[in-house]
């Protein structure tokens, strides 16, 4: 029998609120497995791993749901609340936000730019009077700022293959796959790595500070599982 999604999302929720933080994570992640992304579903999860003593997995769900609502204040308010509570530097911080701002506004001015370009090269070429001339050209300069802009917030969103080190301690970063390969540094908790390569359960990544290597998948979690 096919649960529909509402219906299994509910029977987390229920699960959670009656202090069955197991099973809401086991449930809410099948979901996620099942391409079912929303606000809630990832504050709950947060919530959920809040409960079994896993902060950095609570962080990243509640960042998700902030992504997803990224003009909500109660999500930037539930989010920055347990960000205080892990300690994270205002660098970070002040990247998180940034990648918030660039995820609500890079959508509205492309789509802003290319309406003005368009309707500003139209007005250039199908009118001869030179008023309408002008503000095609203006138009067109115009369009040409807010796609410039919208690139520029495109290159601060969360790439498909972002994630973070979601365990609680410092992961170890290895020459190759496998327990027993060299070990070339660590990777501290929250650290955001780009997925490069994967072989059975390792992840080929690499650091902003220019690391890279193997990581054991299972302390990863990619920023924004909807891209997947």
């Amino acid at each position: 029998e096919v649960i529909a999604p509402q219906e299994t999302f509910s029977q987390a929720t229920q699960a959670l609120n009656e202090g069955d933080a197991d099973k809401a994570i086991t449930t809410y992640n099948d979901l996620i497995e099942g391409d079912w992304h929303s606000p809630e579903l990832y504050y709950n999860l947060g919530v959920a791993y809040q409960r079994q003593g896993k902060p950095n997995e609570a962080l990243l769900q509640l960042f998700r749901a902030w992504l997803l609502q990224p003009f909500s204040e109660a999500s930037r308010a539930n989010f920055l609340s347990l960000a205080q509570d892990a300690n994270l530097s205002s660098q970070t911080l002040k990247r998180l936000e940034s990648q918030v701002s660039a995820t609500a506004w890079r959508p509205p001015l492309t789509i802003g730019g290319l309406i003005a370009f368009w309707v500003g090269l139209f007005a250039c070429i199908a009118f001869r009077l030179p008023v309408f001339r002008g503000l095609g050209v203006a138009l067109v300069a115009i369009g040409l700022l807010l796609t410039g802009a919208a690139y520029y917030f495109h290159r601060q969103v969360p790439s498909a293959q972002a994630a973070w080190v979601v365990a609680e301690e410092a992961v170890p970063l290895r020459a190759s796959h496998g327990k027993g390969a060299p070990r070339i540094s660590s990777l501290s908790p929250l650290t955001e790595v780009e997925l490069t390569a994967r072989h059975d359960e390792w992840d080929y990544v690499k650091s902003a500070s220019g690391s890279s290597g193997w990581v054991d998948s299972t302390v990863l979690a990619k920023i924004t599982p909807w891209h997947s």
